[in-house]
């Protein structure tokens, strides 16, 4: 067990181990409150106060999968609060999107259905967000994953580790805004060619 002495965002919190460890929660990407180049996206205000109100102050258990640091060095881990997996609550509650990247992805079928039934609920940002729930950021900040927070009908769920336009319209590889994303299901854009489950490789 160790000590969650800071929440970063919504998907990021600062751990007593060795020192202080930033920890980045494995599997999931909430909309960014503090990137350096990057607006506020909307429900990031939300889904970081979320975490702060739920993980700061708190003993958590971490358990990791294949890789242990991610391109920052910071440690990857899934976060156990009261024996419940919080990456998969963060999904649940609509504060997160699946985003899984091999080989680390030990929970992505839990992570799928939990962000299944959030969407089909519209809760969090799959219900749309208004100004004021985005923190400054709206539905309409300029990149694909930010906008598709906007609403329901934004993410593709047959694509994990990206945010891809939902079909219609038929994008190509060069449109997606990303690259070996993970094709989880039927692949109305064609982006896996080769059927290895690896979108625009």
């Amino acid at each position: 067990m160790v000590l969650v002495s800071r929440v970063v965002d919504g998907d990021t919190i600062e751990v007593q181990l060795d020192g202080t460890t930033d920890i980045r929660l494995i599997g999931i990407d909430t909309p960014e409150t503090v990137h350096p180049t990057e607006p506020v996206g909307c429900f990031g205000p939300a889904a970081s106060d979320f975490t702060k109100h739920r993980l700061e102050g708190q003993m958590v258990r971490l358990e990791y999968d294949v890789e242990r640091t991610d391109s920052y060095g910071r440690t990857l881990a899934y976060v156990f609060a009261d024996d419940l997996l919080f990456n998969e609550t963060l999904v649940a509650r609509g504060y997160a999107q699946v985003t899984t990247y091999p080989p680390n992805v030990k929970y992505e079928n839990r992570f799928l259905a939990a962000q299944q039934s959030a969407r089909g609920a519209d809760r969090g940002f799959w219900g749309g967000c208004s100004p004021d729930q985005g923190g400054g950021g709206g539905a309409s900040g300029g990149g694909g994953r930010r906008s598709a927070h906007g609403g329901k009908h934004g993410c593709d769920p047959n694509y994990s580790g990206a945010c891809i336009r939902s079909y219609p319209p038929d994008i190509d590889c060069p449109d997606a805004g990303a690259e070996g994303f993970r094709s989880t299901g039927t692949d109305p854009h064609g982006f896996d060619s080769d059927g290895d489950g690896l979108a625009c490789e």
